[in-house]
């Protein structure tokens, strides 16, 4: 669950002047075990860590800054729900497909190329699930950050 708030991540903080001010660059690096997470939900995990950074800018006083934070970067909820449905639909196929295969070749050998199809389509329902209960419910809370 790399993508969640609270989730362990690496924080690097890059200062540098530009004149009277300081711009400070921030990147975010997921722990090594949850970096599939985060690639398979990229959108969720930029709305959290931008949520995350805005807090961190509050307490240092800087609302400003958190404004920023949060507007940076927006994300499109529903095409991430569409891209969402869309791996619903992969693994929907996918395990239709080796539901067939495993049922045609049952008694030869390639049952476990059959097994194969059934466990990527299974994922697949998975992540493209969980992408989209994630978006509907960014859509739904006001659409926060929302790139509409």
């Amino acid at each position: 669950m790399g993508w969640r708030k609270d989730a362990r991540k690496t924080i690097a903080f890059e200062l540098a002047a530009e004149g009277s001010d300081v711009r400070i660059h921030v990147r975010i690096t997921p722990a090594a075990l949850n970096a599939t997470d985060v690639r398979m939900r990229s959108d969720e995990a930029r709305a959290n860590w931008s949520e995350l950074l805005a807090d961190l800018w509050t307490r240092f006083g800087e609302t400003k800054a958190a404004i920023e934070a949060t507007q940076t970067a927006p994300v499109d909820w529903n095409a991430s729900l569409r891209a969402g449905k869309g791996t619903v639909l992969v693994g929907v196929v996918l395990l239709g497909i080796g539901i067939a295969i495993t049922a045609a070749a049952f008694a030869s050998g390639f049952v476990w190329f059959g097994t194969g199809f059934i466990v990527a389509g299974v994922l697949s329902l998975m992540y493209g699930a969980m992408t989209v209960v994630s978006a509907r419910r960014r859509l739904l809370s006001g659409g926060l950050r929302s790139g509409k």
